[in-house]
């Protein structure tokens, strides 16, 4: 199974470094028909890379602004001149290369559910804390998909797809590498 990418924001990346998110919802596609247990995904979130020297990166996130090293490497995903991205702005999550992913999750199963079918404990596993979670959650999934069929009142089917978090990149983890 190749790892694939997941898109988390920085709300979600707090909740998934403070240990709180364990689960995500999504619009129901076949992409997640085929996806199961043990599963690996490589996270993506909002990132810069501060600096290249001495063959690596150095990489900032932009949800909690810590730092890590990333090498450069004939095998990575990204091309940059030495000179491109010192201090470079703010790169929305789609762009995150593997090499620079600092989180991977595995799968531990997958539903299909339509989206109003979540609880107050599914809103917990999603991350959220305080009172009226489902209206909370309701509130987040419109602020992320805005129109119809997407919208929580129309309640579209979703894959429900939970995990745990692997505080490794996901290709120290597929080719066994020492983490940095």
């Amino acid at each position: 199974m190749t790892p694939q990418p997941i898109l988390m924001s920085d709300g979600m990346m707090l909740a998934l470094l403070a240990g709180n998110k364990t689960e995500t919802r999504r619009i129901w596609s076949d992409r997640y028909a085929t996806l199961g247990a043990g599963q690996l995904l490589w996270v993506r979130e909002a990132w810069r890379c501060r600096l290249i020297a001495r063959g690596q990166m150095r990489i900032q996130a932009r949800a909690d602004a810590a730092e890590w090293f990333a090498p450069l490497a004939p095998d990575n995903d990204l091309t940059l001149h030495p000179d491109q991205h010192r201090d470079a702005p703010w790169q929305v999550a789609m762009f995150m290369p593997k090499i620079a992913s600092r989180l991977t999750l595995r799968v531990t199963h997958v539903k299909r559910q339509r989206l109003r079918d979540i609880t107050t404990v599914d809103c917990m596993a999603e991350g959220l804390r305080g009172a009226d979670l489902v209206g909370q959650y309701g509130r987040l999934w419109d602020s992320l998909h805005k129109d119809a069929p997407q919208r929580f009142i129309d309640n579209p089917e979703v894959a429900v797809v939970a995990f745990e978090v692997i505080n490794r990149n996901v290709l120290d983890l597929v080719k066994g590498r020492k983490a940095a």
